[in-house]
């Protein structure tokens, strides 16, 4: 087959439009993975963020002399375990312990009666329960998501068996033993007489 034969450029054409194609896609796929790390990782800062809130501002009510300041915590407080309890879904029981927790917080707040001891028994729990989830989805945003890790593999597989598929066409190309197809000069020997 030449590079002039109808079939080559055709066949050329469809393989051209299929890297594109190809190429188009994992550059999508890339961006939309690295937006979907970079929500995770704002989810993962938030979360830490408000936890620490809510056990900062119990601790603070707890110390507080004046009620104005008492009221400046619990505000604090009931800010950040609303944060925490709109971003997980209801349905969701990698958190369970973790807001029960910081709902106990809030229940001794509002009732005004702090028990400093099981306020230090709901920071542990929050805290011993928060970091395993906090650390699992930090792995996720620094892997990559299970879904894009496939279409990832399934890419580089792909374009291995196209580089391989073009490769053995290079390599079994029936090659032409005629003097007409051979490109370069054609010699003619005559005899003389």
């Amino acid at each position: 087959m030449e590079f002039t034969d109808p079939n080559f450029i055709a066949i050329a054409t469809v393989v051209a439009a299929f890297i594109a194609a190809t190429v188009a896609a994992a550059t999508l796929i890339s961006a939309k993975e690295s937006k979907v790390s970079e929500f995770r990782q704002d989810w993962i800062d938030e979360q830490r963020k408000d936890l620490a809130t809510a056990i900062a501002a119990t601790l603070a009510y707890f110390n507080a002399d004046a009620a104005k300041e008492r009221s400046t915590f619990m505000k604090e407080f009931f800010e950040a375990r609303m944060r925490i309890e709109l971003r997980e879904k209801p349905t969701d029981h990698e958190w369970t312990r973790v807001r029960v927790a910081v709902n106990c917080l809030g229940n001794m707040m509002l009732h005004g009666k702090l028990d400093m001891h099981k306020v230090r028994q709901a920071e542990r729990i929050i805290i011993c329960n928060s970091r395993p989830v906090l650390k699992q989805h930090w792995e996720t945003a620094k892997n990559g998501e299970r879904f894009y890790k496939g279409i990832k593999w399934a890419f580089l597989v792909g374009v291995g068996a196209l580089v391989a598929l073009g490769v053995l066409l290079a390599i079994f190309q029936p090659i032409s033993r005629h003097s007409d197809d051979a490109p370069g000069i054609s010699v003619k020997i005559t005899r003389p007489g």
